[in-house]
């Protein structure tokens, strides 16, 4: 890993303080205004994806989901994936590129869940849903130890909150857990990661005060407990608003003796690993499939020894 971002990380962090960062900022300013959400999604149409990719939607009942096959024959692993977007945008059409190159790069099915979003719902609507999508899964007759449930941003919230609703519905967690930049606490430290390309400060903490809102009680990774959680990845850019968030959950792992891997990039640019021609996406991306790998071969071992 080398020790400075690469020059296109670089030029794509300056790029992303012109444009994407200023809007963020300004909707910091007044996040209770009828922004048009809906339309960001819609951005993700021009992403490349995969040919031959294949894409079903399934029915949550209260959401919508779609099996994201790749091209090629996929492996037995299936990936619970639940994507990033503050938990006001994101969805089909902006993380399907994404999405659909994680399905072929890791040879797996993954089931990319359109949970319900702010402001309309709660993050309380959002954690149901992802839940029913674990049940859909189990009912389907895949065994928990082929799944594995990845989020980024605040997916990766509600990846890591999935896990806690397991224990608590006597559900089997799953063969693991991986959490790309994640959000990880509703109340941030202030006058942290002022760095970032992408997020502020203020606007982490603008959307802290807008997810509490319909869900007080709601928990969250920081407030939960970790012996439920399965071997865990979790990969951050050192110069990233949410850094701080990242190694202090990876601390709190460790004291738990929770099997754990804390990745860490030289890059101010949070979810880096959506930019996939920067050198620093391409080493991440290898990485999680380093993790899913060897969680693999860890139950392809002990179903030898079962047989």
């Amino acid at each position: 890993m080398a020790s400075t971002a690469s020059l296109r990380a670089r030029a794509l962090s300056l790029t992303l303080r012109c444009t994407v960062r200023p809007i963020i900022s300004l909707w910091a300013l007044a996040p209770g205004l009828p922004w048009p959400y809906g339309v960001v999604d819609h951005a993700g149409r021009l992403a490349h994806r995969p040919c031959g990719t294949r894409f079903t939607p399934v029915d949550l009942g209260h959401a919508r989901a779609q099996w994201v096959d790749p091209a090629d024959e996929a492996t037995d692993r299936v990936i619970l994936y639940l994507h990033g977007g503050a938990f006001l945008v994101g969805g089909w059409h902006l993380h399907r590129g994404m999405v659909g190159h994680l399905a072929a790069r890791a040879r797996a099915r993954v089931l990319m869940v359109e949970y319900r979003k702010l402001p309309r719902h709660s993050l309380l609507d959002a954690s149901a849903d992802a839940l029913d999508a674990y049940r859909l899964l189990l009912s389907e007759g895949i065994a928990p130890q082929r799944i594995v449930v990845m989020g980024d941003s605040a997916g990766g919230f509600l990846a890591l909150l999935l896990a806690a609703h397991l224990s608590e519905a006597g559900l089997p967690r799953p063969a693991g857990l991986v959490a790309l930049s994640p959000l990880l606490d509703l109340d941030p430290t202030p006058g942290e990661g002022r760095g970032c390309a992408v997020l502020t400060p203020r606007a982490v903490s603008a959307l802290a005060r807008a997810s509490r809102v319909g869900a007080a009680e709601l928990l969250t990774p920081m407030t939960t407990s970790g012996h439920h959680l399965p071997p865990t990845l979790i990969q951050s850019g050192l110069g990233e608003t949410l850094h701080r968030q990242a190694v202090a959950y990876a601390e709190a792992l460790a004291e738990l003796g929770v099997p754990h891997e804390l990745q860490l990039w030289p890059v101010d640019i949070h979810v880096f690993q959506a930019a996939r021609w920067l050198p620093e996406a391409r080493e991440a991306w290898d990485r999680v499939v380093d993790f899913l790998d060897a969680l693999a071969s860890t139950y392809s071992g002990v179903a030898g020894a079962d047989a």
